[in-house]
């Protein structure tokens, strides 16, 4: 199972632009909050091993605002 970490915007901001492979996003709202991902398919990865980021998106959620809240997958904050 993966895990991930809650990091601050500005480190999830930096780590995402300096990431070294390419990332697709994928947005789903079949949940509350709903769930924007960072996805690396390089290697063969499939989802949800593919997700090195996350963030939910507490601003679009239905029941409530609060602030978004950010997280890194603690195996990838492993390789900067």
């Amino acid at each position: 199972m993966n895990e991930y970490v809650e990091v601050t915007r500005e480190v999830f901001d930096d780590f995402i632009w300096t990431f070294p492979r390419t990332l697709t996003i994928y947005v789903t709202a079949i949940c509350e909050p709903p769930m924007k991902s960072y996805n690396d398919f390089s290697g063969g990865l499939v989802w949800p091993q593919s997700v090195v980021a996350k963030v939910q998106l507490f601003e679009y959620c239905v029941y409530g605002k609060e602030p978004n809240k950010y997280f890194i997958r603690t195996d990838f904050m492993e390789m900067e």
